[in-house]
């Protein structure tokens, strides 16, 4: 058939967002159709008109949104057109907006359906939301899955930073929550490259766009008892959120407690940056309790960031973001810790006061052009983190004085092209290189000083090419990495340094299949990895194999798996013979010899939903198995615990299992979740010279409830149990089970302006590992039009101290913190 006229156009709504399966039709005379097609996921739509059959318009219609008919004559090509949003009658039948809408891979998560009136950030809202999971941290997983990306009107104005502002974001400044399903980041590739992970976007209200909104929250108080300290908890933010640009920035001042820092932490799983070097020498070494931290964080913390993010054009974009903190934080606590991998055991019992100044700076930069042909990112970091630890502790019964100065520093660069060619192929190119400095000086346990550097450089480079063929998506891929680490340690007037190189090439060839219901990808390459530790090298090859499957019978199930393969190149600073410690108290010393340990991996995940009904659920399997895993010997004495490698080897393994399954109700706004998370990881250990079998096991169980049955009534619940086990195969089995339990219970009465919080914790175990306590917080508050204030009191029976018990891999401890005391709070929030 001839065509003698083509149309091309876009669709989205009146958000800017792209409407997927939209009917195209062009209409001819008495309205009669000429031809059809539909939008494709990214709103696109293409439309020929057939020799003979002149067209005079074009109608676009879709479910749940109006009509919308324009004449040929007035039509541009490339134009976008907008459809606005409306109920639809179905024979005297309203069909009206769900909480949950789900249109192609986006679901719709209408905010006012869920939020209750005690919910005051969008991420109180989120957690009461299936499907999607908030933790502690504030990272967003969805169905068991961290998320991509994290946008605010389609921008992604915050990276992985973007806890600044789901934790301060408004609620009532949001309209709707879309989860972006299967969700590519880069425009060209999607329908090419599959993801298993989904986007958040967050849309709206017409009132918080275009408008620069500031808020403060300002309180002051006292400890409520015969010393009393001042306290305060400031927070000043302000936002921005236009078309072509965004803001949010905030000051942050607190010393009741409050974790503040965790804000402007990057999800590690969305840094986009270059490779860093970790922190090799630590400060003082905490046993943090199961508690929240405003009941044993004892804090003076100063946080500001500014995120900025401009669109010089539709598809590009440049964000500057600027962050910092200091702190100073004060403890004390009582240990008596069992380490099961020293000969015979060992018992420690430490009494410790001490206190860590910190301060840190970080700053990135990124510019994206996300094209339909092009795509180039470029992020620059830099990254600076200074920290002073002092104090004393009584080491079995020994005096030890604790000095501890790290110091942290890196500058990195990371840039990434691809291109479209012709025929629906692309290349792909991407650099980085990072540049690490970490000095430290330290006093350990016997008196002595160690100096310790630390400099890194990482480097790489990849290409990659992807065509169609034959139905089947095809690729070749190189890819190189290296790294360069020195270390130089000076103790005892003895200096000692070591150099550590590696470099691997990796050739890959990838297959992906799409059809239907069924994606298949298999990536196969050849990896070739030298390493050299000073004089000694090492040469191996190895395969890198890739392979996943995932089936869509319906759009409530999915299943998939895959299978992973990789060689995993060492670090110099586990592999050096050189002496070192790692803490006032750890001495680390590695077999001084390069081995190549690899790594497999087999997952396995379920995963439904029944949006109508507000069914979530998840399931994911995980199993682990490396080899070359070095055994340590270790031993115990007045300088502290020692680690020191031997020639023998051991394999783990590891199995991971993580579900959940929420649910949502209109009756009452509830909410129901089920969490369990199960870990193991089996081995050996070296004790008294012989190769004992050794397991770990912690399994975590939560059930979360939230519902309103009233306007002027709303409650919270959530119940704990956690279970930890330690096994050694000597003597027929020695085992240690621990069972602990969490019970949360939060009341809200909120007569007309008024709100009343109660806030109870009950914590106890059927072993004595845990002491048995309860915890009462109380808050009143008085909202008008324009600001909020009240009163809170904070641990109301002045509980001063908590005893638990924790298991690791190779220690049983035993501890006691101190708590904060009753304290009393005024509070003020207002916007501006």
């Amino acid at each position: 058939m001839a065509w003698s006229q083509r149309y091309e156009g876009r669709v989205t709504d009146d958000q800017g967002q792209p409407i997927k399966s939209v009917s195209v039709l062009l209409l001819g005379e008495s309205n009669r159709p000429v031809c059809f097609t539909k939008t494709q996921a990214d709103g696109l739509f293409r439309v020929s008109v057939p020799q003979g059959k002149p067209a005079k318009n074009i109608m676009f219609s879709c479910l749940n949104y109006a009509k919308d008919t324009l004449s040929l004559s007035m039509f541009q090509q490339g134009q976008t057109v907008i459809l606005k949003e409306q109920t639809t009658e179905i024979k005297n039948v309203v069909v009206k907006s769900s909480r949950i809408r789900q249109t192609g891979d986006t679901l719709d998560y209408m905010v006012n359906s869920f939020r209750q009136k005690q919910d005051r950030t969008i991420a109180d809202v989120l957690r009461k939301m299936p499907g999607i999971d908030v933790d502690k941290n504030g990272a967003i997983s969805y169905q068991g899955t961290r998320i991509n990306k994290f946008y605010i009107e389609g921008m992604d104005l915050l990276g992985a930073k973007y806890v600044q502002a789901s934790e301060n974001l408004p609620a009532d400044y949001v309209k709707k929550v879309q989860v972006m399903e299967h969700h590519q980041p880069v425009k060209m590739l999607r329908d090419v490259v599959f993801s298993e992970q989904a986007a958040l976007n967050l849309v709206l209200t017409d009132s918080a766009k275009n408008v620069w909104q500031g808020m403060a929250d300002v309180a002051a108080g006292t400890t409520a008892n015969s010393g009393n300290e001042w306290l305060g908890d400031v927070k000043l933010t302000e936002m921005l959120f236009a078309r072509m640009k965004q803001s949010v920035s905030m000051y942050k001042y607190n010393n009741t407690g409050k974790d503040i820092g965790k804000e402007i932490n990057a999800i590690a799983i969305l840094d986009d940056g270059a490779p860093t070097e970790r922190e090799v020498v630590q400060g003082v070494e905490v046993n943090t309790p199961p508690l929240d931290d405003h009941r044993t964080l004892f804090n003076e913390t100063h946080v500001f960031a500014t995120n900025w993010l401009f669109k010089p054009s539709a598809d590009a974009d440049f964000r500057i973001q600027i962050d910092g903190k200091t702190d100073h934080t004060k403890w004390g606590q009582h240990t008596e810790t069992f380490y099961v991998d020293v000969d015979d055991g060992k018992m420690v019992v430490e009494e410790m006061a001490a206190y860590r100044n910190r301060s840190q700076l970080s700053a990135d930069a990124t510019y994206q052009l996300n094209g339909d042909h092009i795509y180039l990112t470029n992020t620059m970091k830099g990254f600076l983190h200074v920290e002073n630890s002092r104090g004393n502790t009584q080491w079995n019964n020994q005096p030890v004085t604790v000095r501890t100065k790290p110091r942290r520093y890196y500058l990195n660069d990371r840039l990434h092209l691809i291109r479209r060619l012709q025929g629906n192929g692309s290349v792909s190119a991407s650099a980085y290189v990072s540049a690490n400095h970490l000095p430290s000086r330290m006093v350990v346990a016997d008196g002595t000083l160690q100096y310790l550097d630390a400099d890194s450089w990482f480097w790489g480079a990849s290409a990659d090419r992807k065509y169609r063929l034959w139905g089947l998506q095809l690729g070749h891929a190189i890819d190189y990495q290296a790294k360069q680490q020195r270390g130089t340690s000076t103790f005892q007037a003895l200096t000692s340094d070591f150099c550590f190189e590696t470099h691997q090439v990796k050739v890959v060839n990838m297959v992906s299949y799409n059809r239907k219901s069924w994606k298949l990808n298999a990536n196969v390459g050849v990896v070739w990895l030298g390493q050299r530790l000073d004089s000694v090298r090492s040469n191996q090859s190895n395969l890198d194999i890739n392979l996943q499957a995932i089936w869509q019978p319906t759009s409530r199930w999915q299943f998939s798996s895959t299978y992973r393969q990789t060689v995993l190149p060492i670090d110099g600073w586990n592999t050096t013979g050189m002496s070192y410690y790692t803490t006032y108290y750890l001495r680390h010393q590695g077999p001084n010899g390069i081995v190549v340990p690899v790594t497999r991996n087999i997952s396995f995940a379920i995963k439904y939903k029944d949006v109508m009904k507000g069914y979530f659920a998840s399931v994911h399997v995980q199993w682990n198995h490396k080899n070359h895993q070095r055994l340590y010997r270790h031993s115990i004495d007045e300088a502290g615990y020692h680690s020191m490698a031997t020639s023998m080897e051991t394999d783990m393994d590891g199995w991971n299992i993580l579900s959940r399954l929420s649910k949502t109700l209109r009756w009452s706004r509830m909410f129901m979740s089920l969490s369990c998370h199960w870990n193991c990881n089996t081995g050996r250990i070296l004790l008294n010279e012989e190769c004992v079998g050794n397991r770990n096991a912690m399994l975590t169980t939560n059930f979360h409830l939230a519902l309103q049955p009233s306007g002027w009534l709303s409650l919270t619940a959530d119940s704990y149990w956690l279970q930890s086990v330690q096994h050694q195969d000597v003597n027929d089995g020695v085992s240690s089970t621990h069972n602990s339990f969490a019970h949360l219970l939060k009341i809200y009465v909120m007569p007309g302006r008024w709100r009343l919080e109660w806030n109870n914790e009950f914590y106890h175990s059927n072993d004595g590992s845990v002491s048995a306590n309860y915890f009462a917080d109380v808050r009143c508050f008085y909202k008008s039009m324009m600001w909020e204030a009240g009163v809170e009191l904070n641990n109301v029976f002045d509980r001063s101290n908590y005893q638990w018990f924790r298991l690791s891999a190779n220690r049983r401890v035993t501890v006691i913190n101190p708590l904060r005391s009753r304290e009393l709070m005024f509070r003020l929030k207002f916007s501006f």
